[in-house]
């Protein structure tokens, strides 16, 4: 895996388990999110 695919799912991991009101995203009550919300999340808060 790239560095780039390394930050990724560090990215995703972090939002998923600690703080994903900074993206914007709504678990479910088995703390599932739609993979198109979390796309959304990231490029939100990523985007320039």
């Amino acid at each position: 895996m790239t560095l780039r695919g390394i930050d990724l799912t560090r990215e995703i991991s972090h939002a998923l388990r600690h703080e994903p009101w900074l993206y914007e995203l709504e678990l479910d009550d088995e703390g599932w999110v739609p993979v198109d919300q979390i796309l959304a999340g990231l490029r939100e808060k990523v985007a320039p």
